[in-house]
C-alpha cells in the first residue's frame, strides 16, 4: 500500500533513493508528484500514472536507471523541467492529447528512448526537452 499525504500528493523526495521499489502504480486520487518523488530510485522499472494525475513536479523520476516504462495520464499537460533526466533505460512514452508543452530536459540523457508518439499535433516541445 502507497502512503501519502491526505491532500491527495506524494510529497517532495516522497520515495527518493528508495532502490526497494521496483514496480509501481500509483493509486487514483493522487492529484500531484512533488519535485524529486522517485529520484534516484534506481531499480523503479515501471511505473503507472493514474489519470487524476495533473501535476508532476521537476525532477520526479530523475535518475531512475531502469526504468522502461511509464504510462503518462491523459490529463498532464505539462511535462516538468528533467522529470525522466537521466532515465537511461527508457525505451517509448506517449504524449498523450492532453499534453501541451515538454520542458527542457524533461527527457534528457533518455539514451535508449527509441520511439516517441505524440497525440496532440499543437504540443509545444522545448528544444533541448530530449538532448543527450
Amino acid at each position: 500500500m502507497i502512503e501519502y499525504h491526505e491532500s491527495g500528493n506524494l510529497g517532495k523526495n516522497f520515495y527518493r533513493d528508495h532502490q526497494e521499489i521496483i514496480e509501481m502504480t500509483i493509486p487514483d486520487g493522487i492529484k500531484r508528484i512533488g519535485e524529486s518523488c522517485f529520484e534516484n530510485c534506481r531499480n523503479l522499472r515501471r511505473i503507472v500514472i493514474p489519470d487524476s494525475v495533473v501535476g508532476i513536479h521537476k525532477r520526479a523520476f530523475y535518475g531512475c536507471e531502469s526504468l522502461e516504462e511509464v504510462c503518462i495520464p491523459d490529463n498532464l499537460q505539462n511535462i516538468a523541467e528533467d522529470v525522466f533526466s537521466g532515465c537511461v533505460n527508457l525505451k517509448q512514452v506517449t504524449l498523450p492529447a492532453g499534453t501541451r508543452y515538454v520542458s527542457n530536459h524533461a527527457f534528457a540523457g533518455c539514451t535508449s528512448l527509441q520511439k516517441v508518439a505524440i497525440e496532440n499535433n499543437e504540443i509545444r516541445i522545448s528544444q533541448t526537452a530530449f538532448e543527450g
